[in-house]
């Protein structure tokens, strides 16, 4: 019987660690809300508000930033886009485009609520960089509804997620967020079967060094699978 490393459940055999039994998913974000928007920072990449969210009828997709440079380099002389100073406009969409966005800081919006974006765009604070700070996201909130925008979403160094309160909800309550559990479960599960696959099974002749482990060890390490996972922080 070995005991994981949260110290939440034990596992017994290598089948049920494998299954992830002894592992538990927790949420942990920032949240908050200003001017009619909420917001969400943050670590789990797993979030897709796009496919959880009902789009305006119509929408333009402004790239702030991409790679860690201007949007208007990566998107600006693609067709049908336009540059307007570092920023990137996309032609109008009426479904979601199909476009690289995992690196980009990009903002949503309706062209009939916010026909001047292009001109008023460049008067404000849209805090495109990599790492927004808590104290800049009410600040942030403030400027979207001055602007009108729809959403804002940055894959930053964080996930960071911004939208009308209405939208949250919406999000927060589809099948895309409620199933993160389970896909996240998934991801576990598909990591440490590529890792038995690389360094099982335990072979022995000898047991795992760990004191009171009667599991034989490894091949190449002197511990059985489950610790040797645990000191790699798997």
């Amino acid at each position: 019987m070995v005991e994981t490393q949260n110290g939440s459940n034990i596992v017994e055999n290598i089948e049920d660690y494998l299954r992830a039994k002894d592992w538990k998913y927790t949420f942990e974000a920032m949240e908050g809300s200003e001017s009619g928007y909420s917001w969400m920072k943050t670590k789990d990449m797993m979030i897709d508000p796009l496919s959880a969210v009902t789009h305006p009828e119509q929408f333009k997709i402004v790239i702030l930033d991409y790679a860690q440079g201007p949007g208007a380099e990566a998107f600006g002389n693609k067709a049908g886009w336009t540059k307007v100073g570092d920023y990137a406009f996309s032609p109008v969409y009426r479904t979601l485009p199909d476009l690289p966005l995992h690196e980009a800081i990009y903002m949503m919006y309706d062209p009939r609520e916010a026909p001047d974006m292009e001109s008023l765009i460049g008067k404000h604070q849209l805090y495109c960089h990599r790492d927004i700070f808590e104290e800049e996201l009410p600040l942030l909130a403030n400027t979207l509804s001055t602007l009108k925008a729809f959403l804002y979403l940055g894959n930053t160094y964080d996930f960071v997620f911004l939208a009308q309160d209405q939208t949250m909800a919406e999000m927060k309550s589809s099948e895309a967020f409620l199933s993160l559990p389970e896909r996240a479960r998934e991801q576990v599960c598909k990591r440490r079967d590529r890792m038995w696959q690389q360094i099982g099974p335990e072979v022995g002749p000898d047991l795992c060094i760990n004191e009171g482990c009667e599991h034989k060890r490894l091949q190449l390490t002197p511990r059985c699978f489950i610790h040797q996972m645990q000191m790699q922080g798997k």
